[in-house]
C-alpha cells in the first residue's frame, strides 16, 4: 500500500478513544512490528511528527545507538541554552534557537537523571546521576567544578532561588548541597552536602524550585 497522508489518520483514528496520543505513539514505538520497509518507517514517523507539531530533531552530535535514550532536558532561565542527558553518561548542552551543540559533558560514572541549570548563572549546569555523584558544570570550560557523591541514586536536582544551594533527592533523602562553599584543600569533591530532611519512606521522584 501506498503510504498517504490519509492512511495515517487513518493509523492514528484506529487507536482507543481511551488511550491519549502520545501514550499511543509510545506504546506503537515500543512493541509494535518493525518488518515494514525502512522508507515506510521514516515516512510515517516523519507525517506524525509534522502532524503533532511537536518541533524538529537535534543533533546529538553522534549515532543514535551511542547515544542510547534522552532522559531529561531543562532551559536556562534567559531563555538561551538547553541541557539534556542521555544514556551515554553524557550531559549536552545547546544553544536555542539554533540548535548548536556547544558543550558535551563527561565523567558521570552511571546515567544522568536529572539537570538543572543556575538561575542566574546560565553557564552553570547542576546534574545527577543514578550511581549517587552529584555535579556542577561550568559549560564555558567544559569542566566539573564541583561534585559529591550521595548514597543513594539521584533522582532530581533543583537549584534554590538564590542559586547557593542545590537540592538533591536521592533514595528516601532530600539533601540541600552548598556546592559554593570551598573545601579547605581546593578539591573539587565536597565532603557532604550541608543539611538534609528525611523522606517520607518512599523514594522521591522530583525537587521542583520556582524562583
Amino acid at each position: 500500500m501506498t503510504p498517504t497522508a490519509s492512511n495515517l489518520d487513518l493509523l492514528v483514528r484506529r487507536r482507543p478513544r481511551s488511550v491519549p496520543q502520545t501514550r499511543f505513539l509510545r506504546q506503537r514505538e515500543l512493541y509494535g512490528a518493525t518488518k515494514a520497509p525502512a522508507a515506510l518507517r521514516a515516512w510515517i514517523e516523519g507525517e506524525t511528527l509534522r502532524k503533532l507539531d511537536t518541533g524538529t530533531y537535534v543533533d546529538l552530535g553522534t549515532s543514535s545507538h551511542l547515544v542510547r535514550s534522552t532522559i531529561s532536558i531543562a532551559f536556562s532561565r534567559d531563555g538561551k541554552y538547553f541541557a539534556s542527558t542521555h544514556g551515554d553518561h553524557t550531559v549536552k548542552v545547546f544553544e536555542y534557537p539554533s540548535r548548536k551543540q556547544i558543550a558535551c559533558l563527561y565523567g558521570h560514572p552511571h546515567t544522568p537523571w536529572s539537570v538543572r541549570f543556575h538561575p542566574h548563572d546560565s553557564s552553570i549546569v547542576a546534574s545527577g546521576c543514578r550511581g549517587g555523584e552529584c555535579r556542577i558544570w561550568d559549560i564555558r570550560k567544559q569542566k566539573c567544578i564541583r561534585k559529591h557523591t550521595f548514597r543513594s541514586r539521584i533522582s532530581c536536582v533543583a537549584f534554590n532561588a538564590s542559586g547557593e544551594f542545590l537540592a538533591v533527592t536521592c533514595g528516601r533523602q532530600l539533601h540541600l548541597w552548598n556546592y559554593a562553599q570551598p573545601t579547605a584543600d581546593g578539591c573539587i569533591v565536597t565532603r557532604s552536602p550541608s543539611r538534609y530532611a528525611p523522606g517520607p519512606g518512599r523514594r522521591f521522584r522530583r525537587s521542583i524550585s520556582h524562583p
